[in-house]
């Protein structure tokens, strides 16, 4: 269960919310989380200590073991090493934000709508894996939901990449293809059957926010050669993508373009 605060629960309020452990289907138990699985629900539900308190975990992890490892057996997982991988965990995608119960914003929903430049549904590939995601252009981040009912009630998204961790993009007729700060895998947007002509206003949108700042690292796919967008340092000229990104980078751009 779930209180506002602790004086909520001293005071003997009723909780909040609650999730029954009947419903639970997987857990986790990490060295500065608990990572918890529910029935009927997409992504993990995740619980993060209060600065200092992360000692207490190994106290919740033994509680919940006494409650669940019965019936969840091979399900309850202790990590104690650094290669534990979360199946569906959404944080692979664009950001760190993980929310129980799903937030409003603050003010009416279409507050959220004024600030999006562009939106859409996009499969979102990243590392191997992918899913399908609602995704909102601001001017200040690239944000994601659920689906579109989410965006348009006006919730918080479940996760947004700030413009300034992104370090090259690329777009094509079929994708849109982008690398963030400190992460080795390429990020790709690819749009659901029949959406491929939004790619262009995408593009345009995104070349808006991002161009000036990227330079060179900004490349629109014209035809069977990438190019990059024309800057006023370049002489009015488009140059080719040769040595625009690093080594790594092209690597696993031409990768990507076998899939």
């Amino acid at each position: 269960q779930y209180h506002l605060c602790a004086a909520e629960f001293e005071q003997g309020f009723e909780p909040r919310g609650q999730a029954l452990f009947s419903d639970f289907s997987r857990v986790a138990l990490r060295p500065d989380r608990l990572l918890l699985a529910l029935r009927g629900e997409e992504g993990w539900t995740i619980l993060r200590p209060a600065p200092g308190d992360e000692l207490r975990l190994l106290t919740w992890g033994r509680c919940l073991h006494a409650f669940l490892a019965a019936r969840l057996g091979t399900a309850f997982v202790w990590d104690t090493g650094a290669d534990f991988q979360v199946g569906d965990d959404d944080q692979f995608l664009l950001g760190d934000r993980d929310w129980f119960p799903l937030a409003r914003r603050r003010g009416p929903p279409w507050l959220g709508q004024i600030e999006a430049v562009i939106h859409g549904a996009f499969v979102i590939r990243k590392g191997g894996r992918q899913t399908q995601r609602y995704v909102v252009l601001t001017e200040t981040a690239l944000q994601y939901h659920l689906c579109a009912a989410d965006f348009e009630q006006g919730f918080e998204p479940r996760g947004e990449a700030p413009l300034s961790d992104f370090t090259n993009v690329v777009v094509r007729p079929d994708r849109i293809t982008f690398g963030l700060c400190d992460e080795e895998d390429w990020t790709i947007l690819k749009p659901l059957p029949g959406d491929e002509p939004r790619l262009r206003t995408w593009g345009s949108k995104l070349h808006m926010l991002l161009s000036a700042r990227l330079g060179r690292a900004f490349m629109s796919d014209i035809g069977a050669q990438i190019l990059v967008h024309q800057h006023p340092g370049d002489g009015g000229q488009n140059i080719a993508a040769q040595g625009a990104l690093p080594p790594e980078k092209e690597a696993g751009l031409a990768e990507d373009a076998s899939t």
